[in-house]
């Protein structure tokens, strides 16, 4: 199984709690994670949420390559700071780290979040060459928000590995819909729950399935 990108098709739909979850799975594959970006801290650190929950070794966690503390866009945080996010640098990194061993990588959001001036998220995907999975959240609107994210990474000729759905309650109907008219898998629905510590605890088997579905492909 090669590395692959996980990213959001919005902001909050728990894409660094499906990180964990999948990276901690991955572990017999001996994954390592790598969050490239990381805005909001030191407050919000998804590295560091992921080494606390998942209690891996600590080399298995890459550091980002960009840390900025506004917890907004990543090019609006790195202006705050007189900053730049060089594109450069982080295909430099990916190929870097990525030759080394398989890698989960957590994107900043969605696929076109700005990293840079004329530099989206999704170019950085495309120009690394590497597979995403996209995490949803299961409420109304997720398969406009999926569609369109689909649509997006198609388009650059990136392969999608499936579609996740987070957060689920009692809400019946986007699996089938985003299937049907995404041509897509849905990997499963993952329900909402009070903490990442809990869901975590609760869903072991649910992404150890999903990581064997991933490593066949």
């Amino acid at each position: 199984m090669q590395s692959f990108f996980i990213a959001g098709t919005d902001t909050g739909v728990g894409k660094t709690a499906v990180a964990a979850a999948l990276f901690r799975a991955l572990q017999p594959q001996h994954f390592r994670y790598w969050k490239p970006v990381q805005t909001g801290t030191p407050g919000d650190d998804d590295t560091i949420t992921v080494q606390q929950t998942t209690k891996v070794a600590p080399e298995k966690l890459l550091a980002p390559a960009y840390r900025f503390r506004a917890p907004l866009s990543p090019h609006l945080a790195a202006s705050l700071e007189n900053g730049a996010i060089e594109p450069a640098v982080l295909l430099e990194r990916a190929s870097h780290h990525t030759a080394e061993g398989p890698t989960v990588i957590e994107c900043a959001g969605g696929l076109l979040v700005p990293l840079c001036p004329g530099f989206l998220q999704i170019d950085f995907i495309e120009k690394a060459q590497l597979p995403v999975l996209l995490v949803a959240e299961d409420k109304l609107g997720a398969i406009n928000h999926t569609l369109l994210s689909l649509e997006a990474a198609r388009s650059r000729g990136i392969n999608v590995l499936g579609v996740l759905l987070n957060l689920s309650t009692d809400f019946e109907g986007n699996a089938q819909s985003i299937e049907e008219y995404g041509r897509v898998n849905v990997l499963g629905r993952v329900p909402k729950f009070s903490s990442l510590t809990e869901m975590l605890s609760q869903t072991k088997g649910f992404f150890q399935k999903i990581a064997q579905t991933l490593i066949l492909q």
